[in-house]
C-alpha cells in the first residue's frame, strides 16, 4: 500500500490541539472514507477520524504536500479489499487440500 503521512494533531499522542506537530506521521493504515471529507486511519496505534485534506502522498504539510484524492483513497480501499479476499479465498483453497 501507498504510503500516506499527517501533520495532523493527535493528542493521543502528546500534540496539542491546534499547534503544529513536530514530526510529521505516516499512517499504518486507511480504515475507511465517508466519500467526502473524513478517513478513519490508524497513526501509530491511535485509530483516529481525520479531514482528507490532512493526509498527503508525501512527506511534507499542508500547502507544501499533495492531499489524497477522493479517487486515490476510493482506489486504495478497493484495493485493501480486493487483497482481503483474495487471501480469504487463498486460505479456503489450502485448507481443502489439507482436508486430504
Amino acid at each position: 500500500m501507498k504510503k500516506i503521512y499527517t501533520d495532523y494533531p493527535i493528542t493521543e499522542l502528546g500534540d496539542i490541539a491546534g499547534e503544529k506537530i513536530p514530526t510529521i506521521r505516516e499512517t499504518t493504515e486507511i480504515l475507511s472514507y465517508d466519500g467526502r471529507l473524513y478517513v478513519l486511519v490508524n497513526v501509530e496505534g491511535v485509530i483516529k477520524e481525520i479531514k482528507r485534506g490532512y493526509l498527503y502522498t508525501k512527506i511534507g504539510r499542508a500547502g507544501e504536500s499533495p492531499s489524497l484524492t477522493r479517487i486515490q483513497l476510493n482506489r486504495m480501499l478497493v484495493a485493501k479489499y480486493l487483497k482481503n479476499i483474495l487471501n480469504d479465498f487463498k486460505d479456503k483453497i489450502i485448507n481443502i487440500f489439507k482436508r486430504d
